[in-house]
């Protein structure tokens, strides 16, 4: 009996270590969880779980030698039992390779992570001397822009002369542009002058080689004055010899004296014929001259008082469409009548505006009497003009009536398209036309004939309505002058 109860209590024993065993081979690799982190702590156990199988080794051998002398109820449930934890062992040494094919590969992830580590550390590396060389970048770039800052500060009064200066550029460039159209337009007229220069060079040559002529039977008739006057000179001093010789020969015999004296006699009269000659030669020298009777006037014109100033409009409108030939002619009807004057005539041509700056232009700056010559220079200088810019009236009759050069000139004769108007940068706004006309008269005091010559259709046709008509017909009558459309 007491070998029996030893068994039991080994028994006991015996299945306390299974429970054990089976116990921590649970908690091991069953209970605690198969994460990637926890291999290489499940793997460290191996040992134990090597020592494991030796026990159930040994137990397997045990149980052998127990099979005689164990119940058979008792062997049989401690065989189920030890079939149960070697199939378990069996499991977990299958799961084992698993987690050693898992530790190859994780050894193979953990190479390859360490290169990639290695590699990262040396980006990391070359990132950090690039963050180096990026800070000292940094600050070389605040102490730029914080030199930019006090350039920006210190130019802010540099800037708003810059703008300033744009500005000044601005109204230059439109300046320049206004000066590119007048010069267009100058060269356009000056075109249009050459043409009608040429025509009139043809009758200012025409006019001289007529004169020429003139001059040519002038210096012959002078000649032949000059002749004449030897002759009767000569004539005179054969007179006073032979009277001479009569008086001593009248004292030495009277019959020859008396036949002096008809020789005498012969030469008188042959000198008398003579200075006969000579007076109709001198008088033929002097018609030649122009000097014979009173001067012709052939302008058709009667102007009161011959010393005459034009002032001539040359503003845009005088070249505008629907007559665009209007200072065409101005010019034409000024050079024929300058043409048909003598020398009785002083003139002086002046032309407004000059240009967008200035308002009027003087030929001679005086008055000047009509020579061949000064008609010459008058063709001349009305062949060059065009049309530009506004009709400053009252502006160049300031000037006219404050010009001491001017104090003679009895006669105004002004020509004109249009109204006043007044000059204010590039645009010209009209001007109270009844004001100017007002304002000339008191300049004038009646000292000075206007006459006003209307260029256009609707003088020509006569509109009293209209108001360029009033202006220049009142300003002609208040001044004492002539009015003409043509």
């Amino acid at each position: 009996m007491s070998k029996r109860k030893d068994l039991n209590i080994f028994n006991v024993s015996f299945l306390d270590l299974l429970s054990g065993a089976l116990g921590a081979i649970l908690i091991l690799f069953v209970i605690v969880p198969k994460l990637d982190s926890k291999i290489r702590q499940q793997l460290q156990e191996l040992e134990t779980f090597k020592e494991l199988k030796l026990e159930v080794k040994e137990i397997k051998g045990i149980m052998t030698d127990l099979e005689g002398s164990v119940p058979k109820e008792q062997l049989s449930s401690l065989q189920s039992k030890f079939s149960s934890i070697t199939t378990q062992v069996d499991i977990l040494e299958e799961e084992i390779k698993q987690l050693q094919i898992q530790l190859g590969k994780c050894d193979d992830e953990k190479s390859k992570l360490n290169a990639r580590i290695q590699s990262l550390n040396k980006e990391i590396e070359s990132l950090k001397a690039q963050v180096g060389d990026t800070n000292k970048m940094t600050e070389t770039l605040q102490k730029e822009n914080e030199t930019l800052r006090k350039e920006s500060s210190l130019s802010a009064e540099e800037i708003a002369k810059l703008k300033n200066e744009i500005q000044r550029l601005e109204g230059l460039r439109g300046t320049l542009i206004v000066d590119k159209k007048e010069l267009e337009d100058e060269i356009d007229a000056k075109t249009k002058a050459v043409r009608t220069a040429e025509q009139g060079r043809e009758e200012v040559l025409a006019e001289m080689e007529k004169l020429k002529k003139e001059l040519e039977e002038a210096q012959k008739e002078a000649a032949k004055v000059a002749q004449l006057e030897k002759e009767i000179e000569e004539k005179t001093e054969m007179v006073r010899k032979a009277e001479r010789r009569v008086q001593e020969m009248a004292k030495q015999d009277g019959s020859a004296s008396e036949s002096l004296q008809k020789e005498i006699d012969a030469l008188k009269q042959e000198n008398k014929d003579l200075e006969k000659e000579l007076a109709e030669a001198k008088a033929a020298l002097k018609k030649s001259q122009g000097q014979g009777k009173a001067k012709e006037d052939r302008t058709g014109v009667k102007f009161k008082d011959k010393n005459i100033l034009f002032v001539v409009d040359v503003s845009g409108s005088m070249d505008d469409a629907p007559e665009p030939e209007k200072l065409d002619q101005v010019k034409a009807g000024l050079k024929m009548l300058v043409a048909t004057m003598n020398d009785s005539y002083k003139i002086d041509v002046l032309v407004f505006p000059k240009n967008n700056k200035e308002d009027y232009d003087v030929l001679f700056g005086q008055m000047r009497t009509v020579t061949d010559q000064t008609k010459y220079l008058v063709y001349n200088y009305v062949s060059k003009l065009y049309a530009r810019n506004c009709t400053p009236t009252r502006s160049v009759m300031d000037y006219v009536f404050g010009e001491p050069a001017y104090n003679g000139a009895g006669t105004i004769t002004f020509l004109s398209d249009g109204l006043p108007t007044a000059r204010s940068g590039t645009d010209c706004p009209n001007e109270d036309y009844t004001d100017v006309i007002n304002h000339i008269t008191k300049l004038n005091g009646g000292r000075k004939t206007i006459n006003t010559l209307g260029v256009g259709s609707v003088y020509r046709n006569n509109v009293a309505s209209d108001p360029k008509v009033i202006f220049m017909r009142k300003l002609a009558s208040k001044n004492d002058g002539f009015f003409i459309g043509f």
